[in-house]
């Protein structure tokens, strides 16, 4: 692997990857208190990526389409997301979204339980979101956008000025010019009402 790699993302970071991807293709194991790796060297280094951003794409490309969807949808929704909002943009359900969300957990894999909000998920790393969000052909990125900025808005119903800057990120970046107007509008409302004239002048 290249020093670029380490010094870019940080030497524990790619470690604990690469430690973590010969764990599960079973080349790494504890015996007797003691880590060892199982095959050639050579075998071994066709598995290992030079980046981070390599691996993500090793294991985007062996998931199913519908695993791949939620991923893409995560890395969209921003640095945490709701089930409701990775469900409505995936087109999984609830029920789907959690369970994968946490078998990725369990295994170390992509993401981890938000901290503030345990009914919430997040990337392990902005890395991994980064990686997988550059993987997203434009036009479908676009209308994931619109779909999360959609969910957002249907599922805080009469409170959607609480969230109103979030989803117009979401409907600015998917193309919907008046739904982030809209947006924006509330957003600037709410920060006026706060007196956060600062923050109500910038969504103006």
């Amino acid at each position: 692997f290249s020093a670029t790699a380490i010094i870019g993302i940080g030497l524990p970071l790619f470690l604990v990857t690469i430690a973590e991807t010969l764990l599960r293709a079973q080349l790494l194991s504890c015996e007797d208190g003691r880590w060892k790796l199982r095959g050639s060297l050579a075998g071994i280094a066709d598995i290992l990526p030079s980046s981070v951003s390599q691996l993500v794409d090793k294991e985007m490309e062996a998931l199913p389409e519908e695993d791949q969807a939620i991923l893409e949808a995560a890395s969209v929704a921003g640095e945490s997301f709701d089930l409701a909002s990775l469900a409505a943009a995936s087109g999984s359900t609830e029920d789907q979204v959690e369970s994968r969300s946490a078998r990725w957990m369990r295994q170390h894999r992509f993401l981890m339980q938000d901290a503030t909000t345990p009914s919430r998920f997040r990337f392990r790393h902005a890395v991994f979101q980064d990686a997988v969000y550059r993987r997203i052909p434009a036009g479908r990125c676009a209308r994931l956008h619109r779909a999360i900025g959609q969910a957002l808005v249907a599922t805080h119903g009469p409170d959607t000025a609480a969230i109103a800057a979030e989803a117009a990120v979401h409907f600015e970046r998917g193309g919907d010019v008046a739904a982030a107007i809209s947006c924006l509008e509330q957003a600037a409302n709410r920060s006026i009402g706060r007196c956060a004239y600062a923050d109500a002048l910038a969504h103006a």
